[in-house]
């Protein structure tokens, strides 16, 4: 089984993008760095303006601009080489929101104000042929402990993906 990581902090504009998004996605990618399946070739990071540098082991991963154009894209070129046996896991740290003119239809904040609707997003995931799509959004170091969140992360995505693949995944590696 292969894991296919997708990272992602919209940041709004230069005035909302926080430090603690980044210091998020660097958490994140500590962390599933160590479990098995992991390749940093299955990683795509889109934070802010795409300007940030994410240091992993010896690699370097650069960040996209984080549009709307560009999740959907990245979520599409997953989608196309995603096998039925691997697992997808979708992480944002960053704000959401209602939806334009009082609609129930969520938003995710992207870069540049742009705002992707939770029914676009859905639509772009559900072509993602994964045996486990893993979503999570919110703010990781902001309500927790890194250390509390890492033990509760191992354990029950491990435990998730595990199930739903029929594969045991394991960490560290």
């Amino acid at each position: 089984m292969q894991l296919h990581l997708l990272l992602f902090s919209g940041g709004v504009s230069k005035f909302y993008n926080h430090p603690r998004y980044k210091a998020d996605l660097t958490l994140l990618l500590s962390v599933f760095s160590t479990f098995s399946g992991f390749d940093i070739g299955r990683v795509r990071v889109l934070c802010g303006d795409g300007t940030e540098k994410f240091s992993v082991g010896a690699d370097t991963v650069s960040a996209e601009m984080a549009t709307k154009k560009n999740l959907l894209s990245a979520i599409t070129d997953m989608a196309a080489v995603a096998d039925p046996k691997d697992a997808f896991l979708f992480l944002a740290s960053n704000h959401g929101g209602p939806g334009p003119d009082g609609s129930k239809d969520v938003t995710l904040w992207c870069w540049k104000e742009e705002k992707l609707s939770a029914s676009e997003f859905a639509e772009a995931v559900a072509a993602v042929r994964a045996c486990s799509n893993c979503i999570y959004l919110g703010n990781v170091t902001q309500a927790d402990s890194s250390t509390r969140w890492r033990a509760r992360t191992d354990a029950s995505l491990l435990r998730a993906l595990s199930m739903r693949c029929h594969t045991p995944m394991r960490t560290p590696r």
